[in-house]
């Protein structure tokens, strides 16, 4: 056989089937790769919805934020009563998930017995709720355990023992260290959250805590939450003014000790601050002691000989002595109503220096003049709080 006209053939048949498996392969391979590209688009598109599924469910995962509204917590106290905190809607709540072996738990409890006798938030509707996840006192060790509940009641006095034995609120509220503290305001929306235990545990805790009441705005919460950097002086500025800020709101509260107490603090930053200097003589004129007011409100008129509030102070401050101090007072409020004329506190001063030399006349005549002025100024105030748009001429 002629091997030379075989391999032709052979070649030939091999290419026509080649040929043909090639076509035949051709269609199928780019189905295959259709049905693995549709399946790609179809597995990512699915992974996808997945993901925006998933981050869907992550953005409302993660510990509450202030704001939020406060996950209710139903759980035993020692007793075995079962306690729900959405039963104490209308008050302010502190959660406390803490160690009953931890020290900084304990040192917790303390500073929060002591934040409640703050005479800024004495009396008020404020109840602290200890939440631990030891075993309950009803548990196996039954001895063991009533007398660590025990102890842990007798210890946190202030407020309710609940035992979460299972862990069940601390997940509610990703609590991931100890100990953690939840203010929760009257309509239980979440305030503020401490983490931890730190040396200025006390003072933020005492600081939301007056958030939560409304006797302090969340401007005023951040900054003394996060100072803004400054040199000393300006810092010890800011915190005096607030400090009588602070002083003057207890004042109206009645809680004229405390006041004391924070005008003091003040004046140990800015010696010459004299609005602390005026509060504190107004405090100790309304104490009747004069002279102890003297003293700040002539501080305050070294500082500013042009002070209406030190000048009419010092009117007050002799008013009260009587007698022959009268003329003095008189010559502190003429002062004040030679430079301001329509000061209705000037006038108001006035009236009761004549009063108290017995010129009734003199004395009503003063006092209406005060009330027409501070009607004027009142009014005047209104109108500029009502900011209105200006008008375009016709």
């Amino acid at each position: 056989m002629d091997n030379r006209r075989s391999i032709p053939r052979r070649l030939g048949r091999t290419t026509n089937r080649s040929r043909f498996h090639s076509a035949l392969a051709t269609p199928l391979v780019t189905a295959a790769a259709l049905l693995v590209t549709w399946c790609c688009i179809a597995i990512g598109s699915g992974q996808t919805a997945l993901a925006a599924t998933v981050d869907d469910d992550w953005a409302t995962w993660g510990p509450p934020q202030p704001g939020q509204t406060a996950p209710p917590v139903a759980l035993p106290d020692a007793e075995g009563v079962r306690i729900d905190t959405s039963s104490l809607a209308g008050r302010t709540v502190v959660l406390i998930f803490g160690d009953l072996n931890q020290q900084n738990t304990h040192k917790a409890f303390k500073d929060i017995e002591g934040v409640l006798h703050d005479p800024r938030l004495e009396g008020k509707r404020i109840t602290p709720v200890f939440i631990t996840a030891n075993s309950h006192p009803a548990g196996d060790d039954e001895q063991h355990n009533g007398e660590a509940g025990q102890a842990i009641k007798g210890e946190f006095t202030p407020g309710i023992v609940l035992y979460d034995v299972e862990r069940v609120a601390h997940g509610d509220y990703s609590v991931d260290v100890l100990p953690t503290t939840i203010v929760i305001d009257a309509e239980q929306k979440i305030v503020h959250v401490l983490h931890a235990y730190t040396s200025r545990y006390s003072d933020i805790l005492s600081d939301a805590l007056l958030l939560s009441l409304g006797d302090m705005n969340r401007f005023e919460f951040e900054y003394r939450l996060h100072p803004e950097p400054a040199d000393a002086a300006s810092n010890a500025v800011r915190h005096a003014v607030w400090l009588v800020g602070l002083a003057d709101r207890l004042v109206l509260r009645d809680l004229q000790e405390a006041a004391i107490k924070k005008y003091g603090e003040a004046l140990q930053r800015v010696p010459d601050l004299e609005a602390a200097h005026i509060g504190l003589g107004n405090v100790y004129l309304m104490a009747e002691k004069p002279d102890e007011a003297e003293k700040h409100f002539a501080s305050a008129f070294k500082s500013n000989t042009g002070s209406v509030k030190a000048r009419l102070g010092l009117a007050r401050v002799n008013l009260q002595r009587g007698g022959i101090n009268l003329e003095v007072a008189r010559r502190y409020a003429e002062s004040v109503l030679a430079d301001h004329p329509e000061d209705p506190d000037g006038h108001f001063v006035m009236g009761m220096i004549h009063e108290q030399q017995s010129d009734i006349r003199a004395a009503a005549a003063e006092y209406r003049l005060a009330a027409e002025l501070l009607f004027k100024l009142q009014r005047a105030e209104d109108i500029e709080n009502l900011n209105p748009l200006p008008v375009a001429e016709p």
